[in-house]
């Protein structure tokens, strides 16, 4: 029997890779202050998430998938920015649903709304 892995693991594992190579290698114009505050806007809000609706058994990989790619994919003038986006779009997930289920993934709308709503951007 094949033990089932998840797959935001594997996420993590190559977006984290990614970041790395991009921050450490190839100098994407990132500043670490930027991935911190991604990481703390999308851990913050899932954290205030589960516990505004008492949810259970609901892990923090899909804020770290989303830190790690919005840390990727967002540059802004000012850090205010990041923890924003990366807020909203963890929000989404729990607000903007359909059938019980998020409709958009968390990372492509933070970067979505980044660029089309916030200056700098």
């Amino acid at each position: 029997m094949i033990a089932r892995i998840d797959a935001r693991w594997l996420q993590i594992g190559a977006v984290g890779g990614l970041l790395l190579f991009g921050a450490l290698v190839r100098d994407f114009a990132l500043r670490w202050e930027q991935s911190a505050l991604c990481f703390t806007g999308a851990l913050g809000a899932q954290f205030l998430w589960i516990r505004l609706l008492g949810l259970k058994n609901v892990g923090y990989l899909s804020a770290i998938v989303t830190g790690i790619g919005l840390s990727v994919l967002v540059r802004a003038d000012s850090l205010w920015v990041h923890p924003l986006v990366a807020f909203l779009a963890i929000s989404a997930k729990f607000i903007v649903r359909v059938r019980g289920k998020h409709i958009y993934n968390p990372a492509n709308l933070g970067v979505m709304l980044a660029i089309l709503f916030l200056p700098g951007a």
